[in-house]
């Protein structure tokens, strides 16, 4: 029996490792995808003049930050003090959530009070779009990592900042193209940042209240 169970631990760290690296590999995709989101975003706010672009790259560049956080996590082998990484991860992770939700929150609400119309584009629309199916797809692989992944907290963190970004990018567009059809109906776009600066902030929490139970 204990040898049957020593070849499992063998099999899972192993099983492990194999996923890791694929986590690092994937990383720098979010990276790379990121920086090219970042430069896009900020492309339209400079010719477009658009808020909501730039809105995109003071995001984006905190998601880098997030994204480098995890690869910062897995980039060793797991075997070297694993704990201790995880908890310093999350305390990380959980400070960009929480200062990317009060970004978030500060630019709808603020652009609710002033009426801030944004400016129709329709280039943005497009490169909203293919954004959000990207990291869509992004975040779902890394969930599916972390389905049998031993080591998964910091793995589930940046899945769902890539679920977030894609989501974000999918109500822009949404919010855009119901605008150029009504432009009676402006505010769309800072309402769908409210409610996800919303669930970010309650995730950024949550991973400061888990860790503290842990420790």
């Amino acid at each position: 029996m204990n040898d049957y169970q020593e070849f499992e631990n063998i099999l899972k760290t192993t099983q492990d490792e194999q996923i890791r690296k694929k986590v690092v590999i994937i990383e720098y995709l979010s990276i790379v995808l990121t920086i090219v989101c970042l430069l896009t975003s900020g492309f339209l706010a400079y010719f477009d003049d658009s808020m909501a672009a730039l809105a995109v790259s003071g995001d984006s560049l905190l998601d880098i930050l997030v994204h480098l956080t995890v690869l910062w996590r897995y980039y060793k082998p797991l075997n070297l003090n694993s704990k201790k990484m995880d908890t310093y991860a999350s305390i990380l992770l959980a400070i960009l959530f929480l200062i990317s939700s009060l970004t978030i929150e500060y630019e709808s609400i603020r652009n609710l009070i002033t009426h801030k119309i944004p400016i129709p584009s329709l280039i943005f629309i497009v490169i909203s779009i293919c954004q959000s199916i990207t990291f869509s797809f992004v975040s779902i692989y890394k969930f599916y990592l972390a389905q049998n992944f031993s080591h998964s907290e910091t793995l589930i963190s940046s899945g769902i900042d890539s679920f977030v970004t894609g989501l974000s990018n999918f109500s822009m567009a949404l919010s855009m193209g119901i605008f150029v059809i009504n432009r009676k109906i402006w505010y769309l776009d800072s309402t769908f940042g409210i409610i996800i600066g919303f669930i970010i902030f309650l995730y950024g929490l949550y991973l400061l209240i888990s860790v503290a139970i842990r420790n």
